[in-house]
């Protein structure tokens, strides 16, 4: 695969013994079959949830929302399962992130932004372009495709839109929804952009994020992907690009060292599709 990488640095601070704690916060799921499923994760006290994905989809079953909670410790996740599906299960993950040492010292701060609803017009794809703040990188995002919708356990026959593209560079993010369906819908975009704050007389560090993207061919099939980070950074989240209507993306999330994917395709020859992992560290200025 094509590696094609960026690199941003931020002004943060901290002492040069500052590390980036990375754990992972896992959920399993059980899916009915005829329902949609909403059910939250969130990160221990003092670590802020930086991205959210699914680590393990449940074949036939879609992600209808992926929302950072409020109070940017955790995620909130609805899935739907069609009335044509046996009982399935999922696993989500959250992936975790703060900065080592005493709680006087530099911390990582998360600036949520929004945006939506967006319509999608019948049959077609809508673009949209969220900016992190000035200082801040983007770290993880977030959508609803049924915005307005929250109970668990209502019936599901499926839904029309899919999400095509979550994509960052320096400024902020991308999305494509796509709307399969005869009527316009709508949906809502999110994204977390993360930061390094430092106490008065802090010594300065800056915090670099990478953007890497991964462009290759998929066969046919259901394929789990995987990348790593480099030694020393740490993943902060995971994207894609998809050109194909034959392609989804099923899940995607920052784990361990790297990120993972799961792509499935039904078109007959190999299809070209993006895949994007930011990872960071903090280095001294």
């Amino acid at each position: 695969m094509t590696l094609l990488a960026v690199a941003v640095g931020l002004t943060a601070a901290g002492a040069s013994a500052e590390v980036v704690l990375a754990p992972s916060v896992f959920r399993n799921a059980q899916l009915p079959p005829d329902s949609v499923t909403t059910f939250a994760t969130g990160c221990p006290l003092g670590y802020l949830a930086v991205s959210g994905g699914i680590f393990k989809p449940a074949d036939g079953a879609s992600l209808v929302a992926l929302r950072p909670t409020a109070g940017t410790r955790g995620y909130t996740f609805r899935i739907g399962n069609p009335g044509t599906n046996p009982r399935r299960h999922t696993t989500a993950l959250v992936a975790c992130r703060r900065l080592s040492g005493s709680g006087s010292g530099p911390f990582l701060k998360l600036t949520p932004v929004r945006r939506g609803p967006i319509v999608v017009p019948p049959g077609s794809l809508k673009t949209a372009q969220i900016d992190c703040p000035h200082g801040t990188a983007p770290a993880g995002y977030g959508v609803d495709l049924q915005p307005g919708r929250a109970r668990s356990n209502e019936s599901f026959d499926g839904t029309p839109l899919s999400l095509r593209r979550a994509t960052a560079d320096l400024a902020g993010f991308s999305f494509a929804v796509g709307n399969s369906g005869t009527t316009a819908k709508r949906a809502v975009l999110y994204g977390n952009c993360l930061t390094v704050v430092r106490p008065p007389g802090a010594a300065p560090e800056r915090l670099h994020v990478k953007l890497t993207t991964f462009s290759g061919p998929v066969r046919a099939g259901t394929h789990k992907v995987v990348h790593r980070c480099a030694k020393g950074w740490i993943p902060l989240w995971t994207g894609f690009r998809i050109g194909s209507s034959a392609i989804d993306v099923a899940g995607a999330a920052a784990v361990n060292r790297g990120g993972s994917w799961w792509v499935a395709s039904e078109a007959p020859n190999p299809t070209l599709v993006d895949l994007q992992l930011a990872c960071g560290r903090l280095e001294p200025s």
